[in-house]
């Protein structure tokens, strides 16, 4: 758990593993004698760990990590951490592109989530269904969807339920080209969550608005830490500044952005 708290630390990257790597092997150690309560432990502690290490590279992994959760909290009866590990069984998919598949995963998430009376798993569904909807192009379903989403998050009270439709419906701005509105509210993010980088996506905002002397600034301006950096924003960082780069007209920016994420060919950015 401290691993993970320090994810919005960019200098912490080196302690994060040092910390999630003792976790695993201690939780492994204990899980050896076979018990319902260690292998609990065990798939709680994989789940911090891919919170705390998220690197883009790493979708393979998480995939294989994300069924030893489900496997560790099946054994345990532990029906959320099953959840946990089911969900990140999807986020994998959609990272690597593999979108047929992935929606298979949200639908055994699903019924998961219901057969435990999860109702905040449900809303969750509502969400990634809006996003699928989106990647689709289908935007007016992914605009109910995310209707869908604001009034069951309230009625269940899911605490994240403002920000997931923000993030719902700020995609569909951008891709309306009608996100300018939305700049004041991504620097207080930015500023309550430093080394997330939600200045790319500010710059990018910018940019779509029709403001790119100021997007080319952010742009000087953020690409030094942003190409030095890490972290569960990183990828999505570097594609929003290289549509920055690009609209600009800036080729020395392009070329290093273009070079950051060429080696994430064929994926789909994912926001960790």
């Amino acid at each position: 758990r401290l691993a993970r708290e320090l994810l919005a630390d960019p200098s912490a990257a080196a302690r994060r593993r040092e910390l999630a790597d003792q976790a695993v092997a201690e939780a492994e150690s204990a899980a050896a004698d076979g018990s319902a309560s260690a292998a609990g432990v065990l798939a709680e502690v994989l789940d911090s760990r891919l919170h705390a290490l998220w690197d883009p590279a790493a979708a393979g992994e998480r995939l294989s990590v994300a069924r030893q959760i489900v496997r560790h909290a099946r054994r345990a009866g532990d029906i959320t951490l099953e959840l946990r590990g089911l969900f990140w069984i999807y986020m994998a998919r959609v990272e690597l592109a593999d979108i047929d598949r992935a929606e298979a995963a949200l639908a055994t998430y699903a019924s998961t989530a219901e057969l435990a009376g999860d109702a905040a798993g449900a809303v969750m569904v509502l969400a990634r269904q809006a996003m699928l909807a989106t990647i689709r192009g289908r935007l007016d379903e992914a605009d109910a969807l995310a209707d869908q989403v604001a009034e069951r998050g309230r009625q269940v009270g899911l605490a994240d339920a403002g920000r997931v439709v923000a993030s719902l419906r700020g995609q569909l701005a951008l891709l309306r080209g009608t996100a300018g509105s939305q700049v004041d509210e991504l620097r207080v993010l930015a500023r309550r969550l430093p080394g997330h980088f939600y200045e790319a996506t500010v710059a990018r905002v910018l940019v779509e608005s029709g403001r790119d002397t100021e997007a080319a600034l952010e742009l000087a301006r953020l690409l030094p830490a942003v190409l030095a950096g890490s972290g569960p924003r990183w990828l999505g960082a570097v594609a929003d500044l290289a549509i920055v780069a690009v609209r600009c007209e800036v080729p020395k920016s392009a070329t290093a952005l273009y070079e950051a994420l060429l080696p994430y060919s064929g994926r789909l950015v994912v926001w960790g």
